[in-house]
C-alpha cells in the first residue's frame, strides 16, 4: 500500500481514487483496531512474503469473496432448497 489519506489515514494503493475512503474528510469514519497478526505483518512489512502477498492481494480477495455472505432463508414445504444471489437462483454452490 503506497498512499495514506491525509484525513482518515486509510491505506491505499497507487492509482486508487483520492476521496474514495472518506470523501476528502467530509465523512467521519471511526478508527478501527489494528489488524491481528499475521495480517498486520503481511500488510505493513517489507519481507519477501509480504511483498508477494501485496502483489497478489486481489487474487486472494477474489478467491475468498464468497466464503462469507449473509442470506435470508425462506422455508417452503416440498420444495427444492435453492440460493438466490443477486436475484439469480443457484442450486449448486
Amino acid at each position: 500500500m503506497d498512499l495514506i489519506c491525509q484525513y482518515c489515514n486509510a491505506m491505499k494503493f497507487k492509482g486508487e481514487s483520492a476521496g474514495i475512503c472518506c470523501s476528502n474528510g467530509t465523512v467521519c469514519i471511526p478508527n478501527i483496531d489494528e489488524p491481528p497478526e499475521p495480517m498486520e505483518t503481511l500488510l505493513e512489512s517489507s519481507t519477501s512474503i509480504s511483498e508477494y502477498f501485496l502483489e497478489n492481494i486481489n487474487k486472494y480477495n477474489n478467491a475468498f469473496h464468497m466464503t462469507s455472505f449473509g442470506v435470508a432463508e425462506t422455508i417452503v414445504e416440498n420444495y427444492m432448497p435453492t440460493f438466490k444471489i443477486r436475484g439469480q437462483v443457484s442450486s449448486i454452490i
